[in-house]
């Protein structure tokens, strides 16, 4: 409990760490509301963490797939979030505001493991890049009719 009320007053004073582990438990506990003031809160700073957390109070609460796409989107493309991308396989493999497709569910997954596995590498390695190339082929059509 003593831990919490420190979170707790480390987010309070804006101390981005602080405030982040304060959002999980926050979001754990099924708080999704204050979580979301939180991450709004936190949104000035550049970490994927917040995209990842967004997008989560938005498919799971909110049940706005569009929005959570949106920030599991950013956070896998400005950030190269392994989480986002996790999540993003997850939306295709059940079909959640996307329409269900697992070769691209399998490709998120893919990016993720390799994201994982490349974690402080400044540029992509040649996996990342052939993986990335064939998401696009993939979602190229979809975006042309509309779909995405």
């Amino acid at each position: 409990m003593q831990s919490i009320k420190y979170l707790e007053r480390s987010a309070n004073a804006n101390f981005f760490w602080g405030m982040n582990a304060y959002a999980d438990v926050l979001l754990q506990c099924g708080h999704y509301e204050e979580t979301e003031k939180l991450c709004e809160k936190m949104a000035i700073y550049p970490y994927s963490y917040i995209c990842t957390k967004m997008g989560d109070i938005q498919k799971d609460y909110r049940h706005d797939y569009k929005t959570a796409k949106y920030y599991y989107e950013t956070g896998y493309k400005n950030d190269k979030d392994p989480e986002c991308c996790d999540r993003l396989g997850d939306m295709y493999k059940d079909g959640l505001g996307v329409k269900k497709n697992l070769g691209l569910a399998i490709t998120y997954y893919r990016l993720a493991i390799a994201y994982y596995q490349s974690l402080g590498l400044e540029n992509d390695d040649e996996d990342i890049l052939a993986i990335k190339e064939k998401i696009k082929k993939v979602e190229r059509p979809a975006s042309i009719y509309g779909n995405s």
